[in-house]
């Protein structure tokens, strides 16, 4: 399937029922909770991920890829601490990894919104195992703005942008 924002609508509404990779079906139909849920993250830039269904989960990344720059931001509440992350794998070249000025932001963020005994990780893949509850969301928003913030243009960019 050649993904379009009308096709990613009409597989998350179940006009197309199922989406094969390879001999693998993938599922994408939304609930009425998982839509309301689905709709304030494209708003919020990040998703509150908390069913074990990950059809919420895939519909939020294939809108993420599907539109330029925006990184794939997910919150992942357990009963303490959640888990934040950011997967940049979609974004264009050379935006599937951190800016290289945004890495310093990036690190200090993870660091100080982080628990004693974190896992962190800043790059393709950039995330935190164990964030605070209560301050879950303000890292994700700040992730999200940190990774999106205009930077200065790298040599090795295609377009001259970043």
């Amino acid at each position: 399937m050649v993904w379009t924002p009308e096709s990613l609508e009409e597989v998350i509404t179940g006009r197309v029922k199922v989406v094969r990779y390879g001999n693998q079906e993938v599922p994408y139909r939304l609930t009425r909770a998982e839509r309301v849920a689905y709709e304030g993250a494209k708003e919020r830039h990040y998703l509150i991920f908390r069913g074990k269904r990950l059809n919420l989960y895939n519909a939020y990344y294939q809108f993420c890829a599907l539109e330029p720059g925006v990184p794939f931001v997910v919150v992942k509440p357990r009963q303490r601490y959640a888990d934040v992350h950011c997967d940049l794998i979609a974004m264009p070249r050379p935006r599937n990894k951190p800016h290289p000025d945004a890495v310093p932001e990036l690190e200090a963020l993870l660091r100080g919104a982080s628990a004693k005994g974190a896992w962190l990780s800043v790059g393709t893949w950039t995330s935190s195992s164990k964030v605070p509850l209560a301050d879950a969301e303000s890292v994700a928003a700040r992730l999200w703005s940190i990774l999106t913030a205009p930077r200065r243009p790298l040599a090795e960019s295609v377009d001259g942008t970043w």
